[in-house]
This record gives C-alpha cells, sequence and structure tokens, in this order.
C-alpha cells in the first residue's frame, strides 16, 4: 500500500482497502457496528481507533492477518497475530498434517503454496485489467489445465484446501493445491509417472 498519509497512516490505509473493496463508509460502519461519521473521522485522522475497531474493520475487509496486523501498527497498535517460520516446533503438527495429506495425494501433483501466491495474483490482475471479460461464462465452459507433454495432452481438475480459522500468520497464508486427472488419459499418464 502506497502513499500512505503522514496525518493518519491507518486511515489511509482503511480507504485504500474500502476503495479497493467496493465498499462505501456506510456499508462498512454498518458491517462493524459503527457510523459512517465515525469511519470518517478515523479516515481523516480525527479520531484514533481502538484494536477492537481495527479488528472487526479488518475482518469486515477481509484482509489477511498479515494486513489486519499492518493496521493495527498504522494504528499505533500493537501486533495481535504471531507468525512462525514454517520450521518452527509450534507448527509441527501442521506439517505432519501437510505431509500426511501431500503423501496420500501421491502419484498426482499438489503443490504448498505461501503469500508469495498473493503477489503473483495481484501482478496478473494488473496484467488483465484492461482486457475485457464476458459478464457470465458460458454454462458449458468448464476450466480445467491442460499440459502438452511432448505429443500427450494432459488434463487435470484442480482442488484448493486451506487449514480452518488459523490466527497464525503462516498458516493463514498457505494454500494448498491438489491436482487430479480429468479422465482416463490423464489417470493413466500420472500412473506412469509415478512408477
Amino acid at each position: 500500500m502506497a502513499n500512505l498519509s503522514a496525518d493518519s497512516p491507518f486511515g489511509a490505509r482503511l480507504r485504500q482497502w474500502r476503495a479497493l473493496r467496493g465498499v462505501s463508509q456506510l456499508a462498512l460502519a454498518d458491517k462493524v457496528g459503527s457510523t459512517a461519521r465515525h469511519l470518517s473521522f478515523l479516515e481523516t485522522g480525527r479520531s484514533r481507533p481502538s484494536r477492537q475497531m481495527v479488528l472487526r474493520l479488518g475482518e469486515a475487509l477481509d484482509v489477511s492477518l498479515r494486513e489486519r496486523n499492518q493496521l493495527l501498527h498504522a494504528a499505533g497498535l500493537p501486533a495481535v497475530f504471531p507468525e512462525a517460520g514454517v520450521d518452527s516446533a509450534d507448527l509441527a503438527p501442521f506439517r505432519a498434517a501437510l505431509d500426511s495429506l501431500l503423501r496420500a495425494h501421491l502419484p498426482y501433483p499438489p503443490m504448498v503454496l505461501d503469500q508469495h501466491l498473493a503477489g503473483l495474483v495481484a501482478l496478473a490482475e494488473q496484467a488483465l485489467a484492461g482486457i475485457p471479460r464476458p459478464a457470465q461464462p458460458p454454462p458449458d465452459l468448464v476450466l480445467c489445465p491442460w499440459f502438452r507433454l511432448g505429443d500427450r495432452i494432459v488434463k487435470t481438475i484442480g482442488m484448493a484446501a486451506r487449514f480452518d480459522a488459523t490466527a497464525e500468520i503462516t498458516l493463514d497464508e498457505l494454500r494448498i493445491e491438489l491436482i487430479y486427472p480429468l479422465d482416463e488419459a490423464g489417470e493413466q499418464f500420472f500412473r506412469d509417472a509415478g512408477r
């Protein structure tokens, strides 16, 4: 988030998130149990938010736990969401669960992605911003990744998984992508590759 106001870093950040989500002050105020006037005061720096208000705003705007900590910091408040390294002892049960899931998924390819994926998604969205898209895709359209490997086409479908309702930044930012074959030819390809 660039161009934060020197007068109210929190207000500028809040205004940017509100604009990004396309939410009016009135709609956001309704979601967090406040008034549009109070949100206006928060955005201009005339009022300082409480920790609880920052957390409610972050949740209502559906921002990541990392960004909620940054909103707290911009408001002059301490962060509340911890961030452990992937190798930390605290995350050992989660690493074990991931390892079990990934082993059980073989011979199909899995991916574990972290917050850097969001940076790539944002760049892709910026690149595609000027490209017109149909308002509604045709009802028979199915999107799935297809791979050309030599003279073979491998058709797949994907599934995403996340840890449920975590209050830890590293876990919140992990996304597990599981790829499955779409047809018998894809199934055979993965079975042959797994030997």
